[in-house]
């Protein structure tokens, strides 16, 4: 019991995390799975990268240009980069052209013409099944909702039929 006061150290303790050093590790551009790309071929990123990580320091806003981190210690940078100062970009800033995608590939030697060409037809693929499962979706949702109407309207016939009925014996 705490007596309404605060004794929980947990609750009371100010947690802080900083970072000193940013690496970045370049991984291979691949080809891709995703069908829902905007145009070309979808890439991915591929298991080997560069062992030359770039490194910068995020303490003094001043780039490591000698390949160690901030101990002095070798580090496997061979070039840096500062993050400071850098305008964040838009969502369309970030997306691909054909022509970005197209030349991301070429430079991968582990990627044939064939195997682009492949990738290109099973992403079609799959974009029309996708288009068919919506379009059945839609129609399975338009006969629920003819159902549910005509579900509804089955309490007001009899209703109706009795104040016609009310109406003929009245006369």
């Amino acid at each position: 019991n705490d007596g309404g006061g605060n004794n929980n150290p947990r609750k009371s303790a100010h947690r802080n995390v900083s970072f000193s050093i940013l690496q970045v590790r370049e991984y291979e551009v691949t080809l891709g799975d995703n069908p829902s790309v905007s145009s070309g071929a979808p890439l991915s990123l591929g298991w080997r990268y560069d062992p030359k990580e770039k490194v910068s320091s995020l303490n003094d806003g001043t780039d490591n240009d000698n390949g160690d981190d901030d101990n002095g210690n070798p580090a496997a940078a061979a070039s840096t980069s500062s993050c400071h100062g850098r305008i964040r970009r838009t969502a369309s800033e970030l997306k691909l052209s054909d022509r970005e995608r197209q030349f991301r590939l070429h430079v991968n030697p582990r990627v044939s013409v064939e195997d682009v060409r492949a990738v290109l037809l099973s992403t079609a693929k799959a974009r029309l099944e996708r288009t068919e499962s919506l379009n059945e979706w839609k129609m399975e949702m338009m006969a629920k909702r003819a159902q549910d109407v005509t579900y509804d309207l089955r309490p007001l016939r009899p209703t109706m039929i009795q104040q016609q009925t009310l109406d003929m014996t009245n006369f």
